[in-house]
């Protein structure tokens, strides 16, 4: 079975080679359709003996070597979040089961905490540790949906492919955010930018002033509006007035009327 999970088997004995046996072959799966055997990596650890004193089984212990027994933790399959770092060998990601963008953002992390710890910054070692086993495990799974990816493709699935692609930039954009925090080499690459060519130069100032166009055209077309919702207003308030107007007359016409019909009828009763 094709595992990116470390094998690790504890045996007792004393001899000068060890040999291998595969005592069945490996079912065929989509990942592995020819049922082939295979290893990536091979580490032996142990413990040398001392014949001339007789077979005794001595450990040579390891005192303050704190980055050999990790480095040894690590090589067995270890995770990493269950070692206590100190002062490593950047050199330990470089097996690391991460992708290889983050294998730099990682050696090149280690490097500054390596600074760090010989000028005593331990607020920087402390942030530092943290985010080295954040950026680890972004590397992990990146690495894990790349080939995921492979798979979907090579069968066709593309709704899997789409959600795995998707997946992959999200940690990808989440791993750059540290590369730009620390500005490593990848940041640095990034930021580097090739002199625009002609025709790139061309380009960007037909789109510069097809977006001055846009812009001054919207400015034309809202002082439009504008003028317009003005005019209008001032049809409202002019009409508003005229019927203002309009009743005042009539009511003053009203008025004038009445007074006219009282001083006839008064003038009617004097005579009578």
């Amino acid at each position: 079975q094709i595992t990116n999970t470390p094998n690790q088997i504890n045996t007792f004995g004393i001899g000068s080679y060890i040999k291998i046996v595969f005592t069945r072959q490996p079912s065929k799966t989509i990942k592995n359709p020819g049922g082939q055997v295979g290893l990536s990596l091979l580490r032996v650890w142990g413990q040398p003996l001392g014949y001339n004193k007789g077979l005794t089984n001595e450990a040579h212990p390891l005192q303050g070597q704190t980055e050999t027994v990790d480095k040894v933790l690590i090589e067995m399959g270890i995770p990493l979040n269950n070692i206590k770092w100190t002062n490593e060998d950047p050199e330990n990601y470089s097996y690391a089961p991460v992708d290889e963008d983050t294998r730099v953002t990682l050696i090149d992390m280690e490097k500054l905490k390596d600074k760090a710890h010989q000028t005593e910054d331990y607020e920087m070692l402390h942030q530092l540790t943290r985010d080295l086993k954040i950026v680890y495990d972004l590397g992990n799974e990146i690495l894990n949906l790349k080939r995921d990816l492979e798979f979907a493709s090579a069968k066709e699935d593309f709704n899997k492919a789409i959600e795995i692609r998707n997946r992959l930039k999200q940690l990808e954009q989440e791993r750059d955010r540290y590369d730009a925090l620390y500005e490593t080499s990848r940041y640095e690459d990034m930021i580097v930018m090739a002199r625009p060519t002609s025709a790139q130069r061309r380009l960007a100032k037909k789109l510069e002033d097809e977006e001055r166009a846009r812009l001054e055209a919207l400015r034309r077309q809202k002082e439009r509006e504008a003028e317009e919702e003005r005019l209008r207003r001032l049809r409202e308030e002019e009409e508003k007035e005229r019927l203002r107007k309009e009743e005042e007359d009539r009511k003053r016409r009203q008025n004038t009327t009445m007074k006219t019909v009282k001083k006839t009828r008064f003038n009617t009763v004097k005579q009578t």
